[in-house]
């Protein structure tokens, strides 16, 4: 058990790390040519600005307490689904979410999932998660996507 355990941990850890070293998303101004730095929008329209979701920023959002309290915060509240677990159904399910300005989580979506309860279950458990901090950019609290894997195992 203790062996699993580290390992989830691991793999949540280097999982995160990854998905950090993506490219920024910014708008582009419609009225200005693009520069070197190439940018992709997920959400955005000319009028609000504040919709613009980055993959990366100067300083990537927080659970509270850091990556080592994020882990405690999943190994007590992730609860392997009865059926999935009768079953022998195991794997990773990665959740996708755009921690907001005020450290909310918004638009939590499966990217991709186990089946048998997994996911369902590996959503529940983000929802429930307590506001982050906020990740910035230019000093100033920007909605970041962010994809978090939760790794079930039997």
């Amino acid at each position: 058990m203790l062996i699993k355990r580290n390992f989830f941990c691991l793999f949540v850890l280097s999982a995160l790390m990854m998905a950090s070293a993506t490219g920024v998303l910014k708008a582009q101004q419609p009225d200005k040519p693009s520069v070197k730095e190439p940018a992709i929008i997920i959400e955005s329209s000319p009028a609000a600005e504040e919709d613009v979701v980055f993959v990366q920023v100067e300083q990537p959002p927080k659970f509270p307490g850091g990556m080592e309290a994020m882990m405690e915060y999943l190994q007590a509240n992730l609860t392997y689904p009865p059926d999935a677990r009768k079953d022998g159904i195991q794997g990773r399910v990665f959740v996708r979410f755009v921690v907001e300005r005020d450290g909310t989580l918004s638009d939590i979506t499966i990217l991709r999932g186990a089946g048998g309860g997994l996911d369902e279950e590996a959503v529940r458990v983000v929802k429930g998660m307590p506001a982050w901090e906020p990740g910035l950019q230019r000093g100033e609290p920007v909605r970041v996507q962010f994809v978090l894997p939760i790794a079930f195992a039997l």
